[in-house]
């Protein structure tokens, strides 16, 4: 109910505003009338005429009313009509006398009026008219027509003085002389009404009266003046009270009263003394309200597009304000996700940057065993020579020693220089199988050198997988140095595995070696001395000789079978050893690059770590402001899903169903005052206008 009448006061909210501005026009009048005004000589009489100046009140209260008449009707035929009605102090009429002036006469020869007065006279010139009923045919003779009658017909509206002192009703008779409280109550009523259809509705509208009352208070007998409807101008001699009402009007547009500002009365309260007062004169007009433009005030034709821009707009608001919910409960989440991942990718790098530092260390046993692997590639190389010349020797003893045992074997009765031949060949042999022998060393050395190399190499390409794995931006850096460092491993073990392969194949050669060595430094030890000078014993021996021959020639068949194995597998080592050197070549020339970007990883892994950190603290700080907005979007949310139901939606109800009525009784009111332009009467091809003074008589002693 409050929103409706703030709505309806809002209608007519403007109008105070004007009248306002009328009452200061006529109050204007006053106040240059005082300023002119001639000295007071201090004389009574003098005084007293000056005390109710009738005319210049006349002048405000018509410039304030807006009823000035004038010339200008711009070429058009004018009837300009001004009722005087003469009552008495408590406002009751008494006579009513109308003047009209046809105005723009002068281009007619014969002019037709309608009037329904009695008593009409020509009081401007000698023009004279005929009458049948209430129409007149003037004889305009080139001018304008004034003329005067009388009417016993109703004022449209009347006005009632009612007067009280220290709150009792007295009549203007009682009051003369007489001092205290006074209150001065001016009622309107509007006795022109009319019944018009509004929006299909048939509705009562009364023409709209201005009715503006003045009256002059000397300051000789009043003091504290107020009005609650007007404008007071006070001077050196007397308060000029100027108020101004619209009756009807609220009725007309179905309005509330004691919720809008126009007013339809006028009270005036003072203290007095002795009292007495002057006339006072009332101005009304109809169209006072168009004089005024007060259709621009409740022009609100283009409200309803308004409303529905605003209606579009609300609608706009809380589908966006929706859809903003929705995204921040989406980014609220995707936030929270951010934390998490920012904690995991935290705890992440900081494995990395673990990973990182056992990577340079790593790569730093890495480099050792490049070296150690370079340097063992040397002496395989170099081994392999030696013992590519002793497998040759050693095939060239057992060649000869097994010459020498077919020999001693065939030849018995040669025995001693077999024998000779034996030992001789027996210690070729012997120095060949410790060359052998000590080749095999150096290959089981070899071996496990590589071994370990290969064990250090993989951990280095196990630490950069981690890495590349961890922060996949790294994959561009390092991938070249994993793929080299994973071919060198393989290479590598290709190389450890011939190696496992020919160790295992020489295993019983190796074994029948040096059993051969010890069976051969054995005989060196006790037997070669027995054989050389038991040589001439040859026949008394030549049982345990026979036995000593098969025994040897066994052990030569097992060296023979084991030099051919060994043979073969170090034809086939100098091929590998070539490959394995140039691999070693390859990774002592890459490990350099590999060094720097282990050292390039190390010095941005701290940068990196610091930079996870403050992202997983930003993240904490992100998702929180994320839940804060979440929380504001909601709110906006739904305050505006409320402001468009409770604000929007009601506002275009109120317009559909209040306002927007009112609007259209306003402009049916405004209407029925620009229609209302003679009391007395109008012939259909003229114009005209009308106003109203009523003045009431002066209380005096």
């Amino acid at each position: 109910m409050n929103g409706n009448r703030k709505m309806k006061k809002v209608a007519v909210a403007g109008l105070s505003a004007v009248l306002c501005t009328s009452l200061a026009a006529g109050g204007a009048i006053i106040a240059n009338h005082n300023s002119n005004s001639k000295a007071d000589t201090g004389s009574t009489q003098e005084l007293a005429s000056d005390k109710y100046d009738v005319e210049y009140l006349k002048a405000a209260v018509e410039k304030a009313a807006n009823v000035v008449s004038t010339s200008d009707t711009q070429g058009e035929l004018f009837k300009d009509e001004t009722v005087y009605a003469l009552a008495d102090a408590n406002g009751t009429t008494n006579k009513i006398i109308v003047s009209d002036w046809l105005k723009n006469a002068g281009k007619e020869t014969s002019l037709t009026d309608v009037s329904n007065l009695e008593n009409i006279t020509n009081i401007k010139g000698d023009e004279t008219f005929t009458q049948n009923g209430t129409k007149l045919t003037w004889n305009t003779n080139d001018t304008d027509i004034f003329y005067q009658g009388t009417t016993e017909d109703e004022l449209p509206v009347d006005v009632k003085i009612t007067y009280s002192l220290d709150g009792k009703e007295m009549t203007p008779e009682e009051l003369v002389g007489k001092s205290g409280k006074l209150t001065i109550k001016v009622d309107y009523k509007n006795n022109s009404a009319q019944k018009v259809t509004v929006n299909g509705k048939e509705q009562t509208i009364y023409t709209p009266f201005a009715m503006v009352t003045g009256m002059m208070l000397p300051l000789d007998n009043f003091s504290n003046v107020t009005i609650d409807n007007g404008t007071i101008i006070s001077d050196a001699k007397s308060n000029i009270v100027i108020g101004i009402a619209l009756p009807g009007f609220t009725d007309s547009l179905g309005l509330e009263s004691d919720k809008l500002d126009i007013p339809e009365s006028l009270t005036i309260t003072a203290d007095v003394t002795d009292f007495e007062m002057g006339v006072t004169l009332t101005a009304a007009t109809s169209d006072f309200l168009s004089k005024i433009q007060i259709g621009e005030v409740g022009d609100l034709t283009d409200l309803q597009e308004k409303i529905n821009t605003l209606i579009d707009s609300s609608k706009q608001l809380a589908d966006g304000s929706s859809q903003l919910k929705d995204g921040t409960k989406t980014l609220s989440d995707g936030l929270s996700q951010l934390q998490d991942g920012a904690g995991t990718l935290n705890t992440g790098i900081g494995t990395y940057v673990d990973g990182v530092d056992t990577l340079a260390s790593g790569i730093t046993s890495y480099t050792d065993g490049v070296s150690q692997l370079t340097g063992g590639v040397l002496q395989l190389a170099d081994a392999t020579g030696a013992l590519t010349s002793g497998v040759g020797t050693l095939a060239d003893g057992v060649a000869q020693a097994t010459a020498g045992a077919d020999t001693l074997n065939a030849n018995m009765g040669s025995l001693t220089a077999g024998a000779n031949a034996v030992v001789d060949g027996i210690g070729t042999v012997n120095q060949g199988l410790q060359t052998v022998n000590g080749a095999f060393d150096t290959m089981d050395n070899y071996y496990n050198t590589l071994l370990q190399t290969i064990q250090a190499n993989q951990q280095v390409l196990d630490g950069l997988n981690a890495a590349v794995a961890a922060n996949p931006a790294l994959s561009s850096s390092l991938q070249p140095a994993i793929t080299a460092l994973s071919q060198t491993v393989a290479g590598q073990t290709q190389i450890v595995n011939g190696l496992k392969a020919s160790i295992a194949s020489g295993s019983d050669l190796r074994n029948g070696m040096n059993a051969l060595i010890a069976t051969t430094s054995s005989s060196n030890a006790g037997n070669q001395s027995t054989l050389i000078g038991g040589a001439t014993a040859v026949a008394q021996g030549a049982g345990q000789i026979q036995a000593g021959v098969s025994s040897l020639d066994a052990a030569m068949q097992q060296i023979n079978a084991g030099t051919q194995t060994l043979n073969s597998s170090v034809s086939a080592l100098p091929s590998a050893i070539d490959q394995l050197k140039n691999g070693a070549i390859q990774i002592n020339d890459a490990t350099p690059q590999l060094t720097s970007g282990a050292g390039q990883l190390t010095a941005n892994s701290q940068t990196l770590k610091n930079g996870a950190s403050s992202l997983a603290t930003a993240s904490v700080q992100l998702n929180d402001g994320g839940k804060t907005l979440l929380d504001g979007a909601t709110t906006l949310s739904d305050g505006m899903n409320k402001f468009d139901e409770e604000g929007v939606q009601k506002i275009s109800a109120l317009y559909e169903q209040d306002l927007k009525e009112v609007v259209d009784k306003l402009d049916a009111v405004l209407d029925c005052g620009k229609e209302y332009k003679s009391f007395t009467g109008l012939s259909d091809n003229m114009s005209g206008s009308v106003k109203f003074i009523i003045e009431t008589d002066e209380i005096s002693k």
